[in-house]
């Protein structure tokens, strides 16, 4: 593999990775938002952490699979431009 390629499927790696753990950072804070507990604070941080570990799980498998720039590129298309009329 090439270095840019490579470098490449690192960022998406990183992309992708972020990308959950800031949703399930964002859901598990509006959860201790609301329940302002020692409960509230478990369950928000039980979130945070599920975020980020889907996170790693699913960029790792598309990392295997096609890579992650296919699937971001994929994602990120627009589909007036995938056929031509």
């Amino acid at each position: 593999m090439k270095l840019f390629e490579k470098l490449f499927e690192i960022l998406g790696w990183l992309y992708i990775a972020f990308a959950f753990s800031i949703v399930g950072v964002l859901a598990g804070y509006a959860v201790y938002y609301f329940v302002h507990s020692p409960s509230g604070i478990a369950v928000g941080i039980a979130i945070a952490a599920f975020g980020m570990i889907a996170g790693i799980i699913v960029a790792t498998r598309s990392y295997k699979r096609k890579g992650t720039v296919h699937l971001l590129t994929r994602t990120m298309a627009s589909p007036e431009l995938d056929h031509p009329e």
